[in-house]
């Protein structure tokens, strides 16, 4: 009866350590989701916080083309009526490039696109003064031109038009 009284006591010993080891697991379970789930809010947290930034953000990038949308420097309002138009262009090596304007970028470099390159050939010594001289030519689509090779530019329009564009120096 002794046997079975400490028999008794050592089971129910194991079982209050296996009853405390248990809660100690519970409780580093519970510890463990706490501080996941503390982690997964903080990170919640700060979406939530870069979410309205970027917002905010993203609204003054739209303000601020809208603005410039609605009032366009002088020199972008030159440009702007220049788009699409056929440009003569020659550079330091006696090219010509007429195509019509794409676009142009800070540097002053142009970008033509459908554009033909012209070469005047440089003809023999005997060839009469009243004769021009032969040009040679070539399809070359879209050109970027530097604006250290370029000497000259002009518009390829009626007179009419010429003057519209003049008028924009004065406004």
């Amino acid at each position: 009866m002794a046997e079975e009284g400490g028999t008794m006591q050592r089971i129910s010993e194991e079982i209050n350590t296996g009853e405390q080891c248990h809660d100690s697991l519970d409780t580093q379970k519970h510890e463990l989701l706490s501080s996941h789930e503390q982690e997964s809010l903080i990170t919640q947290q700060q979406q939530e916080e870069t979410l309205p930034q970027e917002k905010r953000e993203k609204e003054e990038e739209e303000e601020v083309a809208k603005a410039v949308e609605e009032h366009p420097k002088p020199l972008v309002k030159k440009a702007r009526k220049l788009l699409y138009r056929r440009l003569r262009v020659g550079v330091e090596d006696g090219r010509v490039f007429v195509g019509r304007f794409h676009c142009l970028d800070k540097q002053g470099n142009i970008i033509l696109y459908d554009t033909l390159e012209l070469r005047y050939v440089t003809g023999p010594s005997g060839a009469a003064l009243n004769e021009p001289p032969p040009v040679e030519q070539r399809s070359l689509g879209l050109v970027l031109i530097p604006s250290r090779c370029r000497t000259s530019c002009s518009v390829e329009c009626s007179i009419h038009e010429q003057m519209d564009l003049l008028s924009l120096d004065q406004s």
